[in-house]
């Protein structure tokens, strides 16, 4: 039966559904066609999953989008203060996002164009001893610096679903005392090769970029151990209901505990690739990988049961 809240929620934004003690509607600021405006009783809390709208309490919702009675009927007083006057009419003050501009090296150059050249060939040795083909350096554009602050790294670039740059990964094949020397912008913000991926399909995360490019198709290098509910990825997966493989290195059992837990709480569906005996994806031959991701372990149901159990009980799983 419906609480009192959740009827004066529907008289205000309409028909929802429930997903995990949630309310779901169509959002009324973006007008989207889908209902991705999550309300969280519980929680006193609401955010849209397309427009990023969002609210720590419901009942700026109900002042924006309510009459009178529904106030009332919430138990909002009826004394409305400039401020709530400033709300209804203009809603609330959203500071304009500074979008972080990125390029790629001006030394840049693609390792398979052009002509040959000695660190173009350590390049490709490097690379090809990590286990990639020709056609996938093509694919994934990468490129070296023959000078300036990235020589002797190959280049791995990044685009977004509107093809535009917006990161690249810079490793060294020269043994340098850092392996990795990327762009310093956040990473929460962008979705490292956008364009390439398809929400409608299930997504792999994993964490390097040699790993994305080992399992291939529909790969998310998170280039790192955490996925938190404001990064981009965790967005996109969760408004287009993305089922999951994830397989992170073997130090990061913890981290990847905690992703499992996030994406299972907001009903994604997530299986776990077994990457024991393994440094990383990257490191693990093609025909293992292979079997290790038709055997992935579904993380709802039993195996669930298992993890709540006891880590003793988890790791004869995993």
């Amino acid at each position: 039966m419906a609480t009192k809240e959740q009827k004066i929620l529907k008289k205000i934004l309409g028909d929802y559904y429930e997903s995990n003690n949630e309310m779901l509607f169509s959002c009324p600021f973006c007008k989207h066609h889908k209902k991705k405006l999550s309300v969280n009783i519980d929680k006193n809390a609401w955010k849209c999953w397309v427009c990023d709208s969002s609210g720590r309490t419901i009942e700026y919702l109900v002042k924006r989008f309510g009459d009178p009675r529904d106030l009332q009927d919430w138990g909002i007083d009826s004394e409305i203060t400039f401020d709530d006057i400033e709300i209804i009419l203009f809603g609330e003050k959203i500071k304009p996002e500074i979008k972080e501009e990125i390029n790629l090296p001006k030394e840049y150059v693609p390792l398979l164009t052009g002509r040959k050249s000695f660190l173009k060939d350590r390049a490709l040795k490097y690379l090809k001893q990590r286990g990639l083909t020709e056609k996938q350096i093509f694919i994934y554009k990468i490129g070296i610096c023959t000078k300036g602050e990235y020589k002797g790294r190959v280049i791995i670039p990044s685009f977004n679903e509107e093809g535009e740059i917006n990161y690249f990964v810079a490793r060294t094949y020269e043994n340098d005392f850092l392996k990795y020397k990327n762009p310093n912008i956040s990473k929460s913000k962008i979705i490292f090769n956008e364009l390439l991926i398809d929400f409608d399909k299930p997504v792999f995360i994993v964490e390097g970029v040699f790993d994305a490019i080992r399992i291939g198709k529909n790969s998310v290098p998170i280039l790192g151990s955490t996925i938190k509910t404001e990064d981009l990825i965790f967005k996109k997966i969760v408004e287009n209901r993305t089922p999951i493989y994830i397989g992170l290195d073997q130090d990061a059992k913890s981290k990847e505990e905690k992703i499992i837990k996030l994406f299972l709480s907001y009903g994604i569906e997530v299986k776990k690739i077994n990457t024991t005996g393994y440094t990383d994806i990257a490191e693990t031959p093609k025909d293992v990988l292979t079997e290790r991701i038709e055997q992935a372990l579904d993380m709802g149901g039993v195996n669930l049961i298992y993890r709540l159990l006891g880590e003793v009980a988890w790791n004869s799983l995993t």
